[in-house]
């Protein structure tokens, strides 16, 4: 999921430079060219934005926000609890620190090391003190019916 959003966000930041002048992904029979400031504006996918997407977008695009891809009351409780470290390190004076930058580098920066929870159903799966989930324990969970927290 991490690398999926790196990755949208990357794409995202690349096509906003696609139609410049000299581009080496200028289309050539384009007659018209964007402003610069328009494709900025076209284009400008942030991490958070990155986020929904792979959360609450995600789950609406394939019909079922009404069950999964937030915290809402009543929804699948199905989520991964992410930490900054080891991969994001503090810098001293506080600089860079507010919770938008910390989202920002963990999804930046990290990988399966942040990843200090897992669950399922409702079900903690994993948690730092115990083995990696198994896709065998969440695909009895779905199997057994448990649709949200209240299920089980």
């Amino acid at each position: 999921m991490l690398n999926a959003m790196r990755t949208a966000v990357l794409a995202s930041k690349t096509l906003q430079f696609r139609h410049a002048p000299g581009c080496a992904f200028e289309n050539p029979e384009r007659t018209v060219l964007q402003s610069e400031a328009s494709l900025r504006y076209t284009h400008d996918l942030t991490h958070l934005d990155a986020l929904w997407l792979a959360t609450q977008g995600g789950a609406d695009s394939i019909g079922l926000g009404a069950h999964l891809g937030s915290f809402d009351v009543g929804k699948s409780f199905d989520a991964v609890v992410l930490r900054a470290s080891p991969t994001v390190r503090p810098f001293r004076g506080g600089i860079a620190e507010s919770y938008d930058d910390i989202i920002h580098k963990i999804l930046t920066l990290g990988d399966d090391r942040n990843v200090a929870e897992v669950y399922c159903g409702g079900v903690r799966l994993k948690d730092d003190r115990k083995a990696p989930p198994s896709k065998r324990k969440c695909d009895e969970l779905a199997a057994s019916g448990v649709k949200k927290y209240g299920d089980i």
